[in-house]
Protein backbone atom coordinates (compact mmCIF):
# COMPACT_ATOMS: atom_id res chain seq x y z
CA UNK A 1 0.00 0.00 0.00
CA UNK A 2 1.41 3.33 -1.04
CA UNK A 3 0.53 6.58 0.67
CA UNK A 4 2.04 8.79 -1.99
CA UNK A 5 -0.57 11.15 -3.40
CA UNK A 6 -0.87 12.88 -6.74
CA UNK A 7 -0.40 16.61 -7.15
CA UNK A 8 -3.59 18.61 -6.73
CA UNK A 9 -2.19 21.63 -8.59
CA UNK A 10 -3.45 24.16 -6.09
CA UNK A 11 -3.44 27.76 -7.29
CA UNK A 12 -1.04 30.01 -5.37
CA UNK A 13 -1.16 33.75 -4.84
CA UNK A 14 1.21 35.91 -2.80
CA UNK A 15 1.21 39.51 -1.61
CA UNK A 16 4.83 40.42 -0.76
CA UNK A 17 5.51 43.64 1.14
CA UNK A 18 8.38 45.19 3.06
CA UNK A 19 6.81 43.86 6.23
CA UNK A 20 6.65 40.24 5.04
CA UNK A 21 4.16 38.37 2.88
CA UNK A 22 0.69 36.84 2.81
CA UNK A 23 0.27 33.79 0.59
CA UNK A 24 -2.59 31.40 0.02
CA UNK A 25 -3.42 28.21 -1.84
CA UNK A 26 -6.83 27.46 -3.29
CA UNK A 27 -8.53 25.21 -5.86
CA UNK A 28 -11.80 24.93 -7.75
CA UNK A 29 -13.19 22.21 -5.55
CA UNK A 30 -13.71 21.44 -1.92
CA UNK A 31 -15.51 18.68 -0.07
CA UNK A 32 -13.73 18.87 3.28
CA UNK A 33 -12.60 22.20 4.71
CA UNK A 34 -8.82 22.53 4.13
CA UNK A 35 -6.54 23.35 7.06
CA UNK A 36 -2.97 24.33 7.72
CA UNK A 37 -2.19 23.06 11.23
CA UNK A 38 1.49 23.79 11.84
CA UNK A 39 4.30 25.92 10.40
CA UNK A 40 8.09 26.14 10.70
CA UNK A 41 10.98 28.22 9.38
CA UNK A 42 13.56 26.36 7.29
CA UNK A 43 17.29 27.18 7.75
CA UNK A 44 17.26 29.36 4.61
CA UNK A 45 14.33 31.42 5.95
CA UNK A 46 11.65 29.82 3.81
CA UNK A 47 8.38 28.85 5.50
CA UNK A 48 6.93 25.32 5.41
CA UNK A 49 3.37 24.50 6.51
CA UNK A 50 1.48 21.21 6.90
CA UNK A 51 -2.18 20.28 7.13
CA UNK A 52 -4.90 18.57 5.10
CA UNK A 53 -6.71 19.07 1.81
CA UNK A 54 -9.63 17.21 0.28
CA UNK A 55 -9.60 15.19 -2.93
CA UNK A 56 -11.65 16.48 -5.83
CA UNK A 57 -12.89 13.02 -6.83
CA UNK A 58 -14.43 11.85 -3.55
CA UNK A 59 -16.09 13.63 -0.64
CA UNK A 60 -14.74 11.00 1.76
CA UNK A 61 -11.07 11.40 0.84
CA UNK A 62 -8.46 13.88 1.94
CA UNK A 63 -4.71 14.25 1.50
CA UNK A 64 -2.09 15.52 3.87
CA UNK A 65 -0.39 18.59 2.43
CA UNK A 66 3.13 19.93 2.88
CA UNK A 67 3.88 23.27 1.19
CA UNK A 68 6.87 25.65 1.09
CA UNK A 69 6.84 29.42 0.57
CA UNK A 70 9.75 31.70 -0.38
CA UNK A 71 11.14 33.72 2.54
CA UNK A 72 10.92 37.06 0.72
CA UNK A 73 8.16 36.88 -1.89
CA UNK A 74 5.85 34.26 -0.39
CA UNK A 75 5.85 32.40 -3.71
CA UNK A 76 4.71 28.80 -3.34
CA UNK A 77 7.87 26.83 -4.14
CA UNK A 78 6.49 23.32 -3.94
CA UNK A 79 3.58 21.22 -2.69
CA UNK A 80 3.68 17.59 -1.63
CA UNK A 81 0.71 15.38 -0.80
CA UNK A 82 0.20 12.13 1.07
CA UNK A 83 -2.77 9.80 0.75
CA UNK A 84 -6.25 10.31 -0.58
CA UNK A 85 -6.41 6.95 -2.35
CA UNK A 86 -8.78 4.04 -1.85
CA UNK A 87 -6.52 2.43 0.78
CA UNK A 88 -5.55 5.63 2.58
CA UNK A 89 -8.65 7.73 2.40
CA UNK A 90 -8.08 10.38 5.04
CA UNK A 91 -4.56 11.56 5.72
CA UNK A 92 -3.96 14.54 7.99
CA UNK A 93 -0.59 16.13 8.82
CA UNK A 94 -0.65 17.78 12.25
CA UNK A 95 2.86 19.00 13.11
CA UNK A 96 6.19 19.97 11.56
CA UNK A 97 9.60 20.74 13.02
CA UNK A 98 12.74 21.45 11.01
CA UNK A 99 16.28 20.73 12.17
CA UNK A 100 19.23 23.01 11.47
CA UNK A 101 20.39 20.58 8.75
CA UNK A 102 17.15 21.16 6.83
CA UNK A 103 15.45 17.87 7.68
CA UNK A 104 11.72 18.31 8.31
CA UNK A 105 9.96 15.93 10.72
CA UNK A 106 6.21 15.65 10.09
CA UNK A 107 3.59 13.70 12.06
CA UNK A 108 -0.10 12.97 11.62
CA UNK A 109 -2.52 10.13 10.90
CA UNK A 110 -4.09 7.99 8.18
CA UNK A 111 -7.68 6.75 8.53
CA UNK A 112 -7.03 3.89 6.12
CA UNK A 113 -9.70 2.26 4.01
CA UNK A 114 -12.81 3.06 6.03
CA UNK A 115 -14.93 6.08 6.80
CA UNK A 116 -14.64 5.52 10.56
CA UNK A 117 -11.61 5.24 12.81
CA UNK A 118 -11.12 1.58 11.89
CA UNK A 119 -7.56 0.96 10.69
CA UNK A 120 -6.53 4.43 11.77
CA UNK A 121 -2.72 4.55 11.89
CA UNK A 122 -0.22 7.20 12.83
CA UNK A 123 2.29 8.65 10.40
CA UNK A 124 5.81 9.92 10.92
CA UNK A 125 7.83 11.21 8.00
CA UNK A 126 11.05 13.01 7.11
CA UNK A 127 11.43 15.45 4.24
CA UNK A 128 14.10 17.71 2.83
CA UNK A 129 12.75 21.18 3.63
CA UNK A 130 14.52 22.75 0.64
CA UNK A 131 12.64 20.82 -2.05
CA UNK A 132 10.10 18.53 -0.37
CA UNK A 133 11.95 15.29 -1.11
CA UNK A 134 10.43 12.49 0.95
CA UNK A 135 13.23 10.75 2.84
CA UNK A 136 11.20 8.31 4.92
CA UNK A 137 7.57 7.51 5.65
CA UNK A 138 6.56 5.26 8.53
CA UNK A 139 3.18 4.32 9.92
CA UNK A 140 2.16 2.13 12.83
CA UNK A 141 -0.94 1.22 14.79
CA UNK A 142 -2.14 0.47 18.29
CA UNK A 143 -4.34 -2.39 19.39
CA UNK A 144 -6.76 -4.10 17.03
CA UNK A 145 -9.74 -4.70 19.30
CA UNK A 146 -12.25 -3.05 17.01
CA UNK A 147 -11.33 0.60 16.55
CA UNK A 148 -7.89 2.16 16.32
CA UNK A 149 -7.63 5.88 16.99
CA UNK A 150 -3.99 6.80 16.87
CA UNK A 151 -2.16 9.94 15.82
CA UNK A 152 0.51 12.36 16.96
CA UNK A 153 -0.28 16.04 17.52
CA UNK A 154 3.22 17.35 18.22
CA UNK A 155 6.82 16.16 18.03
CA UNK A 156 10.13 17.24 19.54
CA UNK A 157 13.80 16.18 19.31
CA UNK A 158 16.57 15.69 21.82
CA UNK A 159 20.22 16.61 21.21
CA UNK A 160 20.97 13.07 20.04
CA UNK A 161 18.39 13.33 17.26
CA UNK A 162 15.79 11.04 18.86
CA UNK A 163 12.19 11.89 18.02
CA UNK A 164 9.32 12.13 20.53
CA UNK A 165 5.65 12.27 19.54
CA UNK A 166 2.67 13.12 21.77
CA UNK A 167 -0.87 12.13 20.83
CA UNK A 168 -3.33 9.23 21.00
CA UNK A 169 -1.86 5.75 20.99
CA UNK A 170 -4.66 3.19 21.08
CA UNK A 171 -8.31 2.33 20.63
CA UNK A 172 -9.23 3.31 24.19
CA UNK A 173 -8.34 6.86 23.18
CA UNK A 174 -5.53 6.93 25.69
CA UNK A 175 -3.04 9.75 25.43
CA UNK A 176 0.53 8.65 24.94
CA UNK A 177 4.07 9.46 23.89
CA UNK A 178 6.48 7.52 21.73
CA UNK A 179 10.25 7.76 21.47
CA UNK A 180 12.04 6.66 18.31
CA UNK A 181 15.54 7.14 17.00
CA UNK A 182 16.18 9.60 14.17
CA UNK A 183 14.89 7.10 11.59
CA UNK A 184 11.76 6.16 13.57
CA UNK A 185 12.79 2.82 15.07
CA UNK A 186 10.85 2.44 18.32
CA UNK A 187 12.72 2.96 21.59
CA UNK A 188 9.74 3.10 23.98
CA UNK A 189 6.08 4.05 24.26
CA UNK A 190 4.38 5.44 27.35
CA UNK A 191 0.71 6.06 27.97
CA UNK A 192 -1.19 8.56 30.06
CA UNK A 193 -2.79 6.93 33.10
CA UNK A 194 -5.68 9.18 34.01
CA UNK A 195 -7.92 6.95 36.06
CA UNK A 196 -11.10 7.20 33.96
CA UNK A 197 -11.03 4.94 30.92
CA UNK A 198 -14.51 6.12 29.92
CA UNK A 199 -13.18 9.58 29.08
CA UNK A 200 -10.65 10.45 26.40
CA UNK A 201 -7.02 11.29 26.91
CA UNK A 202 -4.85 12.98 24.33
CA UNK A 203 -1.28 14.22 24.36
CA UNK A 204 -1.05 17.59 22.67
CA UNK A 205 2.34 19.04 23.54
CA UNK A 206 5.86 17.87 24.36
CA UNK A 207 9.27 19.43 25.00
CA UNK A 208 12.67 17.98 25.93
CA UNK A 209 14.27 19.49 29.02
CA UNK A 210 17.48 21.48 28.78
CA UNK A 211 19.32 18.87 30.85
CA UNK A 212 18.41 16.16 28.29
CA UNK A 213 17.18 13.95 31.14
CA UNK A 214 13.40 14.33 30.93
CA UNK A 215 10.74 14.89 28.31
CA UNK A 216 7.66 16.81 29.46
CA UNK A 217 4.24 16.31 27.89
CA UNK A 218 0.77 17.68 28.48
CA UNK A 219 -2.72 17.07 27.25
CA UNK A 220 -6.38 16.72 27.97
CA UNK A 221 -7.48 13.74 30.00
CA UNK A 222 -9.77 12.45 32.68
CA UNK A 223 -9.14 11.92 36.36
CA UNK A 224 -11.21 10.09 38.94
CA UNK A 225 -12.78 13.31 40.17
CA UNK A 226 -12.97 15.24 36.90
CA UNK A 227 -13.88 14.17 33.41
CA UNK A 228 -12.49 17.37 31.94
CA UNK A 229 -8.97 17.75 33.29
CA UNK A 230 -5.50 18.67 32.10
CA UNK A 231 -2.51 16.44 32.72
CA UNK A 232 1.23 17.02 33.02
CA UNK A 233 3.76 14.21 32.92
CA UNK A 234 7.52 14.17 33.40
CA UNK A 235 9.10 11.15 31.78
CA UNK A 236 12.66 9.84 31.73
CA UNK A 237 14.22 10.38 28.33
CA UNK A 238 16.15 7.12 28.45
CA UNK A 239 13.52 4.58 29.56
CA UNK A 240 10.12 6.25 29.24
CA UNK A 241 9.37 5.70 32.93
CA UNK A 242 6.96 8.27 34.35
CA UNK A 243 8.63 10.24 37.13
CA UNK A 244 5.74 12.60 37.85
CA UNK A 245 2.08 12.63 36.90
CA UNK A 246 -0.16 15.59 37.76
CA UNK A 247 -3.80 16.33 36.99
CA UNK A 248 -5.65 19.64 37.23
CA UNK A 249 -9.36 20.51 37.27
CA UNK A 250 -8.65 23.91 35.85
CA UNK A 251 -12.14 24.96 34.94
CA UNK A 252 -14.82 24.33 37.49
CA UNK A 253 -17.50 25.69 35.18
CA UNK A 254 -16.82 22.64 33.13
CA UNK A 255 -18.29 22.53 29.68
CA UNK A 256 -15.28 22.63 27.36
CA UNK A 257 -11.54 22.42 27.79
CA UNK A 258 -8.72 21.69 25.38
CA UNK A 259 -5.00 22.11 25.80
CA UNK A 260 -2.99 23.06 22.72
CA UNK A 261 0.60 22.64 21.63
CA UNK A 262 3.33 23.77 23.99
CA UNK A 263 6.73 25.46 23.73
CA UNK A 264 9.94 25.59 25.75
CA UNK A 265 10.77 29.02 27.14
CA UNK A 266 14.32 30.15 26.62
CA UNK A 267 14.94 30.87 30.29
CA UNK A 268 15.26 27.06 30.51
CA UNK A 269 13.01 26.78 33.54
CA UNK A 270 9.47 27.07 32.26
CA UNK A 271 7.19 25.69 29.59
CA UNK A 272 4.35 27.60 27.95
CA UNK A 273 1.10 26.06 26.75
CA UNK A 274 -2.28 27.27 25.59
CA UNK A 275 -5.84 26.13 25.05
CA UNK A 276 -9.45 27.07 25.58
CA UNK A 277 -11.88 26.84 28.47
CA UNK A 278 -15.39 27.77 29.43
CA UNK A 279 -15.45 31.50 29.97
CA UNK A 280 -16.05 33.26 33.27
CA UNK A 281 -18.72 35.22 31.40
CA UNK A 282 -21.07 32.26 31.53
CA UNK A 283 -22.12 29.03 29.87
CA UNK A 284 -21.52 28.80 26.15
CA UNK A 285 -18.66 31.29 26.00
CA UNK A 286 -15.02 30.28 25.65
CA UNK A 287 -11.81 31.94 26.80
CA UNK A 288 -8.43 31.56 25.15
CA UNK A 289 -5.96 30.67 27.90
CA UNK A 290 -2.16 30.63 28.29
CA UNK A 291 -0.23 29.00 31.13
CA UNK A 292 3.38 28.72 32.23
CA UNK A 293 4.48 25.55 34.03
CA UNK A 294 7.77 24.70 35.71
CA UNK A 295 9.61 21.39 35.53
CA UNK A 296 7.65 19.89 38.41
CA UNK A 297 4.24 20.87 37.10
CA UNK A 298 3.63 24.00 39.17
CA UNK A 299 1.65 26.63 37.28
CA UNK A 300 3.55 29.89 37.69
CA UNK A 301 1.55 32.23 35.45
CA UNK A 302 -1.80 32.23 33.71
CA UNK A 303 -3.80 34.55 31.46
CA UNK A 304 -7.18 34.10 29.80
CA UNK A 305 -8.59 36.34 27.07
CA UNK A 306 -12.16 36.93 25.90
CA UNK A 307 -15.18 39.20 25.64
CA UNK A 308 -18.77 38.68 26.83
CA UNK A 309 -20.86 36.50 24.54
CA UNK A 310 -17.92 35.41 22.38
CA UNK A 311 -15.62 32.45 21.75
CA UNK A 312 -11.83 32.78 21.89
CA UNK A 313 -9.55 29.76 21.35
CA UNK A 314 -5.79 29.26 21.25
CA UNK A 315 -4.24 26.39 19.30
CA UNK A 316 -0.48 26.90 19.50
CA UNK A 317 2.17 28.91 21.34
CA UNK A 318 5.78 29.72 20.52
CA UNK A 319 8.52 31.62 22.32
CA UNK A 320 11.45 33.84 21.34
CA UNK A 321 15.00 34.16 22.67
CA UNK A 322 13.98 36.49 25.50
CA UNK A 323 11.10 34.33 26.74
CA UNK A 324 8.27 36.30 25.19
CA UNK A 325 5.20 34.15 24.48
CA UNK A 326 3.08 34.25 21.33
CA UNK A 327 -0.32 32.51 21.19
CA UNK A 328 -2.39 32.02 18.04
CA UNK A 329 -5.99 30.97 17.53
CA UNK A 330 -9.35 32.46 16.67
CA UNK A 331 -11.88 34.95 18.01
CA UNK A 332 -15.39 35.17 16.54
CA UNK A 333 -14.38 34.12 13.04
CA UNK A 334 -11.11 36.08 12.94
CA UNK A 335 -7.58 34.80 13.41
CA UNK A 336 -6.18 36.09 16.70
CA UNK A 337 -2.57 36.55 17.92
CA UNK A 338 -1.31 37.92 21.24
CA UNK A 339 2.23 38.59 22.49
CA UNK A 340 3.19 38.57 26.18
CA UNK A 341 6.61 39.62 27.44
CA UNK A 342 8.61 37.57 29.97
CA UNK A 343 6.75 39.32 32.82
CA UNK A 344 3.39 38.41 31.24
CA UNK A 345 2.53 41.97 30.20
CA UNK A 346 0.54 42.24 26.98
CA UNK A 347 2.78 43.74 24.27
CA UNK A 348 0.28 43.63 21.41
CA UNK A 349 -2.80 41.84 20.06
CA UNK A 350 -3.85 41.45 16.43
CA UNK A 351 -6.80 40.09 14.48
CA UNK A 352 -5.96 38.64 11.07
CA UNK A 353 -8.71 37.72 8.64
CA UNK A 354 -9.81 37.33 5.03
CA UNK A 355 -12.45 39.64 3.56
CA UNK A 356 -14.89 36.72 3.34
CA UNK A 357 -15.58 33.75 5.56
CA UNK A 358 -14.11 32.54 8.84
CA UNK A 359 -10.35 32.55 9.52
CA UNK A 360 -8.53 30.36 12.06
CA UNK A 361 -4.81 30.41 12.90
CA UNK A 362 -3.61 26.98 14.06
CA UNK A 363 0.18 27.32 13.69
CA UNK A 364 2.70 29.96 14.78
CA UNK A 365 6.50 30.11 14.98
CA UNK A 366 9.26 32.69 15.57
CA UNK A 367 12.69 32.79 13.95
CA UNK A 368 16.14 34.14 14.87
CA UNK A 369 15.66 37.52 13.13
CA UNK A 370 12.39 38.49 14.84
CA UNK A 371 9.99 37.29 12.18
CA UNK A 372 6.71 35.57 12.97
CA UNK A 373 5.04 33.06 10.66
CA UNK A 374 1.45 31.89 10.97
CA UNK A 375 -0.40 29.01 9.31
CA UNK A 376 -4.12 29.54 8.88
CA UNK A 377 -7.16 28.52 6.87
CA UNK A 378 -10.33 30.22 5.77
CA UNK A 379 -13.86 29.00 5.09
CA UNK A 380 -13.63 30.21 1.47
CA UNK A 381 -11.30 27.23 1.01
CA UNK A 382 -7.95 28.92 1.28
CA UNK A 383 -4.82 27.64 2.99
CA UNK A 384 -2.90 30.67 4.27
CA UNK A 385 0.68 31.39 5.35
CA UNK A 386 1.82 34.86 6.41
CA UNK A 387 4.98 36.39 7.85
CA UNK A 388 5.41 39.73 9.58
CA UNK A 389 7.93 41.50 11.86
CA UNK A 390 7.73 41.18 15.61
CA UNK A 391 7.09 44.81 16.43
CA UNK A 392 3.33 45.00 16.91
CA UNK A 393 2.92 47.77 14.33
CA UNK A 394 1.37 45.87 11.42
CA UNK A 395 -2.18 47.01 10.64
CA UNK A 396 -4.38 47.77 7.67
CA UNK A 397 -5.69 46.05 4.57
CA UNK A 398 -3.28 43.88 2.58
CA UNK A 399 -5.06 42.62 -0.53
CA UNK A 400 -7.94 40.43 0.64
CA UNK A 401 -6.51 40.27 4.17
CA UNK A 402 -6.64 42.64 7.13
CA UNK A 403 -4.48 43.10 10.24
CA UNK A 404 -6.48 44.87 12.93
CA UNK A 405 -5.58 45.93 16.47
CA UNK A 406 -7.35 43.70 19.01
CA UNK A 407 -8.18 44.57 22.61
CA UNK A 408 -9.53 41.46 24.25
CA UNK A 409 -9.78 41.68 28.00
CA UNK A 410 -8.04 39.43 30.51
CA UNK A 411 -10.46 37.13 32.29
CA UNK A 412 -10.50 34.97 35.38
CA UNK A 413 -8.94 31.70 34.22
CA UNK A 414 -11.01 29.74 36.73
CA UNK A 415 -8.36 27.56 38.32
CA UNK A 416 -9.29 25.23 41.16
CA UNK A 417 -7.19 26.52 44.01
CA UNK A 418 -4.40 29.06 44.18
CA UNK A 419 -1.92 28.85 41.34
CA UNK A 420 -3.72 25.96 39.67
CA UNK A 421 -3.48 23.48 42.52
CA UNK A 422 -3.76 20.00 41.03
CA UNK A 423 -6.57 17.72 42.09
CA UNK A 424 -4.10 14.88 42.27
CA UNK A 425 -0.36 15.23 42.65
CA UNK A 426 0.88 11.71 42.08
CA UNK A 427 4.63 11.87 42.38
CA UNK A 428 7.10 9.07 41.84
CA UNK A 429 4.61 7.00 39.90
CA UNK A 430 6.81 4.72 37.86
CA UNK A 431 5.09 2.81 35.07
CA UNK A 432 7.48 1.50 32.50
CA UNK A 433 6.40 1.04 28.88
CA UNK A 434 5.87 -2.67 29.55
CA UNK A 435 3.26 -1.98 32.22
CA UNK A 436 -0.19 -1.42 30.75
CA UNK A 437 -3.54 -0.44 32.16
CA UNK A 438 -6.35 -2.44 30.62
CA UNK A 439 -6.63 -4.36 27.33
CA UNK A 440 -3.80 -2.64 25.52
CA UNK A 441 -0.72 -3.71 23.63
CA UNK A 442 2.35 -1.69 22.83
CA UNK A 443 2.95 -0.10 19.49
CA UNK A 444 5.99 -2.17 18.80
CA UNK A 445 6.02 -2.55 15.05
CA UNK A 446 6.01 -0.20 12.10
CA UNK A 447 5.20 -0.39 8.42
CA UNK A 448 8.11 1.35 6.72
CA UNK A 449 6.98 2.91 3.45
CA UNK A 450 10.27 4.31 2.19
CA UNK A 451 9.71 5.45 -1.38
Amino acid sequence: MSLLGQSLNLVSSANPEDTGFIADLTADFTNVAPEFRSVAFAPDGDVVAVGLYDREDDVDRQSGILASFDAITGENQWQEFLGGGADNRRVSLRDILIKSDGTAYVSGDNYGGAETHVDNTYLMSRYTAADGTLLQLVQGNGTVSGVNRVHFNMGCLDNAGNYFGAGITNDLVRGGMIKTNSTFSTVWLQRYYGGLSAFPGEGNGCVVGDDQTHVYWVGRGAHSVAANAFFFERTLLSTGAIVQNRHYTLFLRGADFRVGKMAWKFDEDLMALCGRSESSFGAGDLNGSIWSIDKTGNISDQQSFGLPGTDTRFYQVCTDQISSIYAAGTHEGMGYIVKLDSAWNIKWQRFFYHSAGVTEIKGICHDQVNRIAIAAHNSVDKLIVATFPDEGSLTGVHGAYTYEVANLTIQDPGFAGSGGTPVSDITNVVKTPAQVDGPETLVDSFIDLNP
